[in-house]
């Protein structure tokens, strides 16, 4: 049979395991923010790889052969919109035309010679007949 701990024995006894508790728990601590700080890393740097890939995504759709025919059908259409519309509305279509030409990488060679003559970097140029 084991002695009952007396008063005078209970920091002989039982407290030594107190500085190994107090360890533990600061080694605890110190695991747990370092994995979160770990965490804060790995998801910073995801998100930079996210935006990385969906810059490379956005320019490789941009350059697609169905985008650009849709941006040229869009731009026709706008070009197409001017002739039948007043002074007001031909320019808004004008400028509209001038946006999507922007977008497009080879100007078809029926639309070059307006676009040249009426877009200045994506905008309506001032010497443009609609721009006045």
């Amino acid at each position: 049979m084991s002695d009952p701990v007396q008063p005078h024995q209970v920091m002989a006894k039982g407290f030594p395991w107190i500085p190994v508790i107090a360890a533990g728990t600061i080694l605890l601590g110190a695991f747990i923010w370092a994995a979160v700080q770990f965490g804060f890393f790995v998801d910073t740097a995801n998100q930079h790889h996210q935006v990385k890939v969906k810059q490379i995504q956005a320019s490789a759709y941009n350059n697609n052969i169905g985008v650009q025919q849709s941006d040229i059908q869009a731009m026709e259409t706008a070009i197409g919109d001017i002739d039948g519309s007043d002074p007001a509305h031909a320019a808004a279509d004008a400028r509209t035309a001038c946006s999507w030409a922007s977008k497009i990488i080879s100007i078809p060679p029926g639309d070059k010679g307006w676009v040249t003559a009426n877009c200045l970097a994506g905008n309506l140029s001032p010497n443009s007949k609609y721009g006045k």
